[in-house]
């Protein structure tokens, strides 16, 4: 397993913005699209800090992985 899978999109979300999301908040995210998912979660990465990569699924669709930056 690669680090990347290792954080949920809860994760992310609480290091973004200091808190853990609300049901509704996560719900608002798996609602989208997978491109705009993954622009989302591009949006919160760039707000913790944490660094994103395209990986391409073996249903060959897009998704962005995430996970902290390590100094």
């Amino acid at each position: 397993m690669k680090l990347e899978c290792a954080y949920s999109f809860g994760d992310l979300y609480t290091a973004a913005f200091g808190r853990s999301p609300k049901r509704a908040e996560l719900d608002a995210l798996y609602a989208l699209s997978q491109a705009d998912r993954n622009v989302q979660v591009g949006e919160w990465a760039r707000q913790a800090g944490w660094g994103t990569e395209q990986r391409v699924g073996t249903d060959g669709v897009v998704y962005t992985a995430f996970c902290p930056l390590w100094k």
